[in-house]
């Protein structure tokens, strides 16, 4: 039987593990599980954590998380979810695995497989036999290329990227050439699918040049 280290009040006696088994087969919500964990001692599945209306965990500090179940088999760590987020092989995702325990840990791993469209695998560094336990990850953004133009606070930014951009999404721009200033800055205005603006906090006459953006997953700069 793994360690599954979870840290409780030592004057109570708690088996942890049939209570996982019930989240991992989905009789107990993310909300249930964190309110279980924080009634014997541990700090939950996390600080600052959000839920929407069915008890799912959607957030962790501000960052929008998919939440799951894992098992691992020597260094092939299973993760199950419930298909919200389109998955494919190669893509760089930010994994919490063990979410709520004492040896919660933070990976950044490509996806090796996909089984289905609620199931793939991502191979870790450390080898264990774990049977079931938490896992939250997100899709982490890589920077695509694209141009810019500003005149005064107002840069207009034009992409080639297949990300949707929204009002309102904060973006990271790391200016590459041109005198425009690399900051984060939430979207004013979309011209769909590859044009948006944003304003920035340095007003400029005129410029443009290349840069590099991603979408931040931070709710608020």
């Amino acid at each position: 039987m793994p360690d599954f280290s979870i840290q409780s009040d030592p004057n109570v006696d708690v088996d942890f593990v049939p209570v996982f088994l019930e989240h991992y087969f989905g009789e107990l919500t993310d909300k249930e599980l964190d309110s279980f964990l924080k009634e014997h001692g541990t700090d939950g599945l996390g600080n600052n954590v959000r839920f929407d209306a069915a008890g799912k965990l959607v957030e962790i500090e501000g960052v929008t998380v998919e939440t799951g179940s894992f098992s691992q088999s020597g260094n092939t760590a299973t993760i199950t979810h419930d298909g919200s987020e389109t998955i494919n092989v190669g893509n760089v995702l930010n994994i919490i695995f063990l979410v709520g325990s004492t040896n919660q840990s933070r990976e950044v791993l490509s996806v090796a497989s996909v089984t289905s469209s609620t199931v793939f695998t991502v191979t870790r560094t450390t080898s264990a036999t774990i049977p079931n336990e938490v896992v939250s990850f997100y899709i982490e953004d890589l920077s695509v290329n694209a141009t810019y133009v500003q005149r005064d606070n107002l840069i207009t930014i034009t992409h080639a990227s297949s990300e949707t951009i929204n009002v309102d999404d904060v973006i990271n721009l790391d200016i590459t050439s041109g005198s425009a200033t690399s900051e984060n800055l939430p979207v004013t205005s979309v011209t769909p699918p590859t044009v948006f603006v944003v304003e920035s906090s340095t007003s400029i006459t005129s410029t443009s040049g290349n840069l590099k953006v991603y979408k931040n997953r931070i709710s608020k700069i």
